[in-house]
């Protein structure tokens, strides 16, 4: 080989290098932007696991509520009825 061959040779390995180097940069920027978008997921996914905590323990006192209004329904009922054959009693 020619002087000039080695210089056209390593100025080809030299663009091989850096394209080597620059495709190893572009992955790492991906790689780091992958991890961000993964981070993000998390986080998010943490915040919604945080909101249906919230919204089942909500939903846990609403159904308490409901079950108490149940209840003073039926007593209502009861003492209505009660009423009912009371006021009853004094029509006859």
């Amino acid at each position: 080989m020619k002087n000039d061959e080695y210089v056209l040779d390593w100025q080809q390995q030299e663009k091989s290098a850096d394209m080597i180097r620059d495709a190893i940069r572009s992955m790492e920027q991906h790689r780091r932007d992958t991890l961000l978008a993964i981070e993000g997921i998390s986080s998010v996914s943490e915040e919604n696991a945080a909101s249906i905590s919230a919204v089942n323990d909500s939903l846990k006192k609403q159904m308490e509520i409901v079950d108490n209004l149940h209840d003073s329904m039926k007593e209502l009922e009861e003492k209505a009825e009660t009423l009912n054959d009371a006021v009853n009693a004094f029509r006859l």
